[in-house]
């Protein structure tokens, strides 16, 4: 083995490299201007620009410091992990995963998924929508859409339309009326027991949903008696009652009564006489901010003039009663019963009396109270009807447009018998009555009454219609009444009942702790004659078709962001439902399968916690 150690090595003619056509083997480094490849091999390690090859196999790691671009790869089969620091963009063909599904940290944005999706979890499959809460929702509680866009509980009362009830069962009886003892939350009812010889009783009833339990009725005095009426002072707490006795001359008489709310008992004062005459047709109304009693009613013995007194409750008793004062311009006051009725106002301090004036072709005719000491001031009549008033006149005082509004049946030389409806307003000791008079119902009606919901802020009008079957069978309309005097009544709510009496009037009073009117009716058509009750709640609520929106998935307070189960969806949160039952959402949020008068629907019950929103 030789060594060549030189300097430098050219070819035969000087010019240029040798020529090594068996190859070189080199143990050290060879230093070159140029490899041919442009590559740099050192310890296994190519290093080059690029590096352009037909095939080639990699037993170990692959560093690429820049882009690796495929071109033409039909598969890329990769045993372990792709991580992909930029993305993956698939132009076309989708990416399919056969196992072990996808984990994206981020966010996952398509223009559609495919698939049942019954398998996802941390999502809402079904449709639902969040908002910001006014107020407190308790969790699954229909829920509604405010005007400011936040979302809202339901809140009000439902629409009530109960069945007839007995008040009293008592023939052929005629008299009656009935009061509300807020104080003691009851009931009162007088009455005169045609059974028993005509004796006057009184009892009181607790309100319960659509039904009365009375207590035990209590016997006034042993004598008969005519017409009745009566008021509840809340000044005193006591129950006032007035009566004509028919056993001592037809003298009127008043007395109290004390409701003891443990047993619905009656304990009564006292009886005083209002007016030793023989007197008729009475009507007792307590002036609330003065605290006083006024009675007006028709002297028989004086040519049926018609007559007023003022007295107040002492303790038990009717005392401190003043002269009588005429009312009706020395005329004759029309001997139908039920033509005498006295309402307060208490926001001018004044009453009015409302009667029919026989002497005046039986005319409507109105004048104002006005009260000073027990001592009672009359002033210039008005007509609030110029055609004859046949029948039973009845009033109720609104509070909200400090109005009244009396309502009547026109006789024969007007309307026909129609129910008429007019309201009124007080400037001094005048009666300024509003330009339009309005019929209740355009057909022959009967004895009608009104009374005022200060929660609805409207009327309920309760008339006998002719055009019913049977005939005289009750109606009750409700009336909103606008400051400029303007009326707007609802659809008539027509009983399923027998007929009315024409004899006896019609009475109807507002239950404040139930929102409930009580009805007094004396029925003729039901198997039995005599007085019945009926209840009707007008709906008020801020639930709409229009608002709702569906049902809370839990429980939020006020500024929460709140879930809730919308349109096609389960609400799974609910209670005591009946399975395959249709529901509705009721004024006060409570699920019913009867509509009230909105007619919400709430859905169709799957289970007894489940239900189809809207189903």
């Amino acid at each position: 083995m030789s060594e060549l150690l030189v300097t430098s090595i050219y070819n035969q003619e000087g010019t240029g490299a040798p020529n090594l056509p068996k190859g070189a083997v080199v143990t050290g480094v060879i230093t070159a201007t140029t490899l041919k490849g442009d590559a740099e091999i050192t310890g296994g390690t190519i290093n080059a620009t690029s590096v352009t090859a037909a095939s080639g196999t990699f037993n170990g790691p692959v560093t690429i410091g820049g882009t690796l671009t495929y071109e033409d790869v039909t598969n890329i089969d990769s045993v372990g992990v792709i991580t992909a620091r930029s993305g993956v963009k698939v132009n076309a063909g989708g990416v399919d995963i056969a196992g072990g599904g996808i984990n994206a940290v981020g966010v996952v944005t398509a223009t559609s998924f495919s698939g049942s999706g019954a398998n996802l979890t941390g999502i809402d499959a079904a449709p639902s929508m969040s908002g910001i809460v006014n107020g407190t929702i308790a969790n699954g509680a229909p829920v509604i859409l405010l005007d400011d866009g936040k979302l809202g509980p339901v809140s009000g009362s439902q629409g009530l339309n109960g069945s007839p009830g007995e008040a009293y069962y008592t023939g052929g009886n005629a008299y009656s009326s009935m009061t509300y003892d807020t104080t003691n939350d009851r009931v009162v009812l007088i009455y005169r027991d045609d059974n028993a010889g005509g004796i006057p009783y009184c009892k009181a009833g607790t309100v319960s949903g659509t039904t009365i339990t009375w207590g035990t009725p209590v016997q006034i005095v042993v004598a008969g008696c005519g017409p009745v009426d009566c008021t509840f002072d809340s000044n005193a707490g006591k129950v006032v009652f007035c009566y004509i006795d028919q056993n001592d001359s037809n003298k009127l008489k008043s007395l109290t009564g004390t409701v003891n709310s443990s047993n619905n008992s009656i304990s009564l004062g006292t009886i005083a006489t209002i007016d030793s005459n023989d007197c008729d047709n009475v009507s007792v109304e307590f002036c609330s901010t003065i605290n006083k009693l006024l009675y007006a009613y028709r002297d028989d013995g004086d040519n049926n003039r018609g007559y007023c007194r003022v007295a107040e409750v002492s303790g038990t008793d009717i005392s401190n009663i003043g002269s009588r004062v005429e009312f009706g311009n020395g005329n004759s006051i029309t001997q139908s019963y039920g033509l005498v009725k006295a309402i307060w106002n208490p926001t001018d301090q004044k009453a009015i009396i409302f009667y029919s004036d026989y002497n005046n072709s039986e005319q409507g005719a109105a004048r104002s109270v006005t009260i000073s000491g027990n001592t009672p001031s009359i002033g210039t009549r008005v007509w609030f009807d110029g055609s004859r008033c046949d029948v039973f006149v009845d009033a109720a005082y609104d509070p909200d447009n400090n109005k009244i509004v009396v309502t009547w049946r026109e006789g024969s030389n007007g309307t026909g018998y129609y129910n008429l409806v007019r309201a009124m307003s007080l400037s001094g000791t005048d009666i300024v009555l509003d330009s339009t008079t309005y019929n209740v119902v355009e057909n022959q009606g009967g004895r009608g009454c009104i009374a005022y919901d200060t929660n609805a802020n409207q009327f309920l009008i309760g008339y006998s219609n002719q055009n019913n079957a049977p005939p005289q069978a009750m109606d009750t309309v409700t009336m909103t009444l606008a400051n400029n005097g303007t009326m707007t009544f609802g659809t008539p709510y027509k009983w399923d009942q027998g007929g009315v009496s024409g004899d006896m009037p019609q009475r109807m009073i507002f239950d404040p702790d139930s929102g409930s009117m009580v009805m007094l009716y004396r029925s003729t058509g039901t198997g039995t004659t005599g007085s019945q009750y009926r209840i009707q709640r007008i709906r008020v609520s801020n639930v709409t078709s229009s608002n709702f929106v569906g049902f809370s998935n839990a429980a939020y307070t006020n500024g929460q962001t709140a879930k809730v189960s919308v349109v096609g969806s389960t609400s799974t949160n609910q209670t005591g439902l009946t399975t395959a039952r249709q529901y509705y959402v009721l004024g006060d949020g409570s699920l019913g399968t009867t509509a009230d008068s909105a007619n919400v629907e709430a859905g169709k019950s799957l289970s007894s916690t489940s239900l189809l929103v809207k189903g």
